[in-house]
C-alpha cells in the first residue's frame, strides 16, 4: 500500500486457522472478501453502515489491549459480527451477482457439502466424482477454477482442519485423533499433518498451547 499522509483508519488481521478452528460450519470463504467467486476488494460504506461498523474496530482494539475475560471468544464474536455486517453491505451494493461461472460454483457447493458430510470416512477423489456423476478430471477442473486447489487438496485441508480442532479441544492423544479421522496408520496421519502444516501434531499442539 502507498498511503497518503492524511490517511486515517485501522488494520486488523488474523489467520484463517484462528477463525475456522473455532467454528464448525463457518468458513472464511463464505464471506465475499475471502471468496474467489464473489471477491470485492473495496467496499465504500454509506454513513449509516459506517456508523454501525466503525465501533466494531474500536471494540477489537479494546479487546486486543486488555486482558479480558474470554478474550478469544469475545474477539471472534466481534469479528464474525463485522463480517456479517460487511456481507450485508456488499449484498446491498453489489452490482452483479456470480457470472458465467454459476454452474461451476453450484457444483462446487455440492462437492463442498459432500466433503463436509463424508471426509472422515471417504478421502477418495474418485468416490466424490462418482457421487456427483462427473469425472474426477472435471471435478478437479471445477475446484481449481473456484479455489485454485485440487480436489485432493480440498479434502485433505478439511481433514487437517478437523485434526487441529480435535487436538486443541478433543482431549485425545494423537493416535486417537488419527483413528477418529479414519486413519488406520498413525504414521501416515502424522506425516500428512506435517506436510500440510510444517509441524508434527505434537509440535502443533505445543505451539498452540
Amino acid at each position: 500500500w502507498a498511503l497518503s499522509d492524511d490517511t486515517d483508519g485501522v488494520i486488523f488481521f488474523h489467520s484463517k486457522a484462528y477463525y475456522e478452528a473455532h467454528y464448525i460450519h463457518d468458513l472464511l470463504s463464505d464471506y465475499a472478501f475471502f471468496s474467489n467467486i464473489r471477491n470485492q476488494a473495496v467496499l465504500y460504506l454509506d454513513s449509516t453502515t459506517e456508523a454501525e461498523i466503525v465501533p466494531m474496530f474500536t471494540k477489537l482494539l479494546k479487546i486486543g489491549t486488555h486482558d479480558s475475560f474470554k478474550r478469544k471468544q469475545w474477539s471472534l464474536s466481534v469479528i464474525t459480527q463485522l463480517y456479517v455486517e460487511l456481507e450485508h453491505a456488499l449484498s446491498v451494493n453489489r452490482s452483479a451477482e456470480i457470472n458465467k461461472h454459476d454452474h461451476y460454483y453450484l457444483t462446487f457447493l455440492k462437492f463442498q457439502q459432500l466433503v463436509e458430510e463424508n471426509f472422515i470416512n471417504t478421502k477418495s477423489v474418485q468416490q466424490y466424482a462418482n457421487w456427483m456423476h462427473i469425472s474426477a478430471k472435471h471435478l478437479n477442473r471445477i475446484n481449481r477454477s473456484i479455489l485454485n486447489k485440487s480436489t485432493l487438496e480440498i479434502i485433505t485441508d478439511r481433514v487437517i482442519l478437523e485434526a487441529k480442532r480435535i487436538l486443541i479441544f478433543g482431549n485425545r492423544n494423537i493416535s486417537q485423533v488419527a483413528e477418529a479421522l479414519g486413519f488406520t496408520d498413525f504414521a501416515h496421519f502424522s506425516k500428512l499433518f506435517k506436510i500440510k502444516t510444517g509441524k508434527t501434531p505434537t509440535e502443533f499442539l505445543k505451539l498452540y498451547n
